[in-house]
């Protein structure tokens, strides 16, 4: 008696696979892309921060004063330290340009909302 697995076996093995994988393969990547957007969210959120900072270090450039509307760089904020480049967007891998504008506008509890120009998403 030959000692080995016949061609039905093997292809009945091939086939299992084959099923777990397809099954198994899009979740994974649907989790990959969640914690991609989780990411970004997050770097959004250390610029937001991070201009905010800025911001508040310079009272008298930027009054808090409810209606105002400021736009500063991105190059600004990390050539106050607040930040350092590159900046990348996660999703795409890209660095974001320096020269990104955000919008700050103060509300009426005096706070800064801050608005990245031309991203998508970026408005609180």
């Amino acid at each position: 008696m030959k000692k080995g697995f016949t061609l039905v076996e093997m292809v009945a093995v091939i086939l299992i696979m084959f099923l777990i994988s397809i099954t198994v393969i899009p979740s994974i990547l649907n989790q990959v892309n969640n914690k991609k957007e989780e990411m970004s969210e997050t770097s959004l959120l250390l610029i937001k921060t991070a201009t905010n900072k800025y911001l508040e270090s310079k009272p008298t450039t930027y009054s808090k004063t409810s209606g105002n509307i400021y736009y500063i760089t991105l190059n600004d904020v990390v050539e106050s330290g607040e930040l350092s480049s590159p900046i990348k967007d996660v999703k795409t891998g890209n660095e974001i340009a320096l020269t990104t504008k955000i919008k700050a506008t103060v509300n009426e509890y005096n706070d800064y909302e801050l608005c990245l120009v031309g991203i998508e998403n970026s408005c609180e």
